[in-house]
């Protein structure tokens, strides 16, 4: 949910990193190749990103909507967790493609510049949101418990059941820390090849994890929120972005005209509600596989949407209404939470005030805290390589 797209090299007044003896390039790169591979941003990924956050925001804010049926609400709040497994995907991809881009260029991956990356680019923000927190339970406005604050600054509020409103939203930011922990060290020490045969492993046993998790009745361990049962979405854009790298399934993938790119993404939506809708009657299916059909599904999407930019799906997800939202989906993303609550009688928190006062606190964010850090760490060299 917080992966900026460009990795700029070192500013002229920052020392660049001492030259490496040893080159060992994953693939051969030429002019054939999408520019993307080597650098810059993924066309289509905000498009994305902004479809994201708005099944978020849609899902949370019909639980507020006055009239609304108990039965149309909780439908629609369902796409708040469709949205959430569309930012994994994303997210699989696109820091599998970095850390790649990485690797082909310096011959290796420098644990320690992704995780100064990482903690500027999540961190400042996430800190803000906390202290506002707390500042809304000191003067009474939420209630939160010593459960609430061990999970939020632990990054464990998936494995904690039952956990405030305000707060339940950062179960995803959760799985997400835990996949930065733990992928790039197992493609620094495992190498892509076999870094990926591994994901590809976890993806197949994704649903049978999924049923164990259900059979035991853990009170900890819920298959809509743990990490071993959400992170296999995740891992479906790892591989994506390892097939893309390579050139004999490059070739197959990219092989789509503007055209039939636009088709396959609109046939993929139209299996994503027929998986979300219609299977979802068997209740096996929706524990055990159905959140691996829809990242199948979001993988195609991704990899679709960022093959061509001048046909009608390009245009679309490369708007600048949609690249707009998509930047600020962090923000959004964690401010939308104390406002979309069911739960509170605020005038911040009935429709349709909520969604504008969420969306104001993400310009914010984005405006004064995620994007002023970044600009301090390209300036200071901070993460690069």
């Amino acid at each position: 949910m917080a992966v900026e797209q460009l990795e700029s090299p070192a500013p002229p007044d920052v020392a660049p990193p001492p030259t490496r003896a040893v080159v060992l390039p994953i693939v051969c790169v030429d002019d054939s190749d999408p520019a993307w591979l080597r650098g810059g941003n993924i066309p289509g990924l905000d498009g994305l990103r902004a479809i994201s956050i708005a099944a978020v925001v849609l899902g949370h804010a019909s639980l507020t909507w006055s009239g609304a049926s108990a039965d149309h609400s909780r439908s629609l709040a369902r796409l708040g967790s469709i949205g959430v497994d569309l930012f994994f995907v994303i997210s699989g991809f696109l820091i599998t493609l970095l850390l790649l881009r990485e690797r082909r260029r310096h011959g290796t991956i420098s644990l320690r510049a992704f995780y100064v990356r990482r903690a500027w680019r999540i961190l400042p923000a996430y800190a803000v949101f906390l202290v506002s927190l707390f500042g809304m339970s000191a003067a009474g406005l939420i209630e939160l418990s010593g459960r609430d604050w061990t999970g939020a600054l632990t990054y464990s509020v998936n494995f904690l059941p039952g956990t405030s409103w305000p707060v339940g939203h950062l179960w995803s930011l959760s799985v997400e820390e835990h996949f930065y922990l733990l992928w790039p060290l197992l493609l620094f020490v495992l190498g892509p090849g076999r870094g990926c045969a591994l994901a590809a492993m976890y993806i197949l046993a994704g649903p049978l994890i999924r049923w164990s998790i259900w059979q035991t009745g853990s009170v900890n361990l819920d298959i809509d929120y743990c990490t071993p049962a959400r992170i296999d979405t995740i891992a479906v854009g790892c591989l994506l972005a390892y097939f893309a790298d390579q050139r004999a399934t490059h070739r197959i993938l990219a092989g789509l005209s503007a055209s039939g790119a636009g088709i396959i993404f609109v046939l993929l939506l139209a299996a994503l509600v027929v998986s979300n809708t219609l299977l979802t009657s068997s209740g096996l299916y929706a524990i055990t596989i159905r959140r691996s059909v829809d990242a199948v599904c979001f993988a195609g999407m991704v990899w679709t949407s960022s093959l061509h930019t001048r046909g009608a799906l390009g245009r679309l997800l490369n708007a600048v209404p949609l690249v707009w939202l998509g930047r600020l989906s962090y923000g959004l993303y964690l401010w939308q939470q104390p406002f979309l609550n069911p739960h509170a009688d605020h005038w911040a928190c009935q429709w349709p005030v909520n969604v504008a006062v969420a969306l104001l606190f993400a310009v914010v964010s984005f405006v004064l805290v995620e994007r002023p850090a970044l600009r301090l760490r390209q300036s200071r060299g901070w993460g690069n390589v």
